[in-house]
């Protein structure tokens, strides 16, 4: 219930309106019980990203499994996460903008979720043709685009080179089509050779 509440506040007000009292007062439990589950906000916020990163995840499954393997799942794949961002916005964007008070390290749970998100573009990445060793690599750095195209794009701060704003889409499918043409130009080298 902490949780749901948590994702509720965080929906209709923003992040700035968290706080554990506030979370127990729309569930009609008072602060102090709260933090017999949690040990302190950041932890509870800890927990409403394992859930957003598991949502995201099982999006990204769903969406694999219906695409075309290789190019065109990853095509689709990046427009699921710009959709899913756009859908959950405040959700999203908690995961990447808490930072916890101590630094805390990543708690397993949320790793293991991210590793599940991670896992449905190696996949795709490998059925696109990316060598085994390059998947890592390669995985981290296509997300890193995508997620830098749909935060622009988010943010309308999308702009074309002369400050115009420009659809997502076109800047989306053309930094898929430039990883798969680097996979490919990889695997005609090692075939090469």
């Amino acid at each position: 219930m902490s949780l749901e509440a948590a994702e509720d506040i965080l929906t209709r007000e923003g992040v700035r309106a968290l706080s554990v009292r506030r979370i127990a007062k729309s569930i009609g439990y008072t602060h102090g019980t709260l933090y017999l589950l949690f040990q302190n906000l950041d932890g509870l916020l800890l927990e409403v990203n394992g859930r957003t990163v598991h949502d995201l995840a099982q999006c990204l499954q769903r969406v694999a499994q219906h695409a075309e393997p290789g190019v065109a799942c990853l095509h689709a794949l990046a427009k699921a996460y710009v959709q899913f961002a756009s859908a959950h916005n405040a959700r999203w964007r908690l995961v990447f903008e808490h930072r916890t008070f101590n630094k805390e390290p990543t708690p397993q749970l949320l790793g293991e979720r991210i590793a599940d998100a991670y896992s449905v573009l190696n996949t795709a990445l490998a059925d696109a043709g990316a060598a085994a060793d390059d998947i890592q690599p390669l995985s981290a750095a296509l997300f890193a685009a995508i997620h830098g195209v749909t935060v622009l794009a988010l943010d309308d701060k999308l702009v074309d080179h002369c400050g115009e704003s420009i659809s997502f889409e076109p800047v989306l499918n053309r930094t898929v089509q430039v990883f798969c043409a680097a996979i490919e130009k990889s695997s005609r080298a090692r075939a090469a050779s």
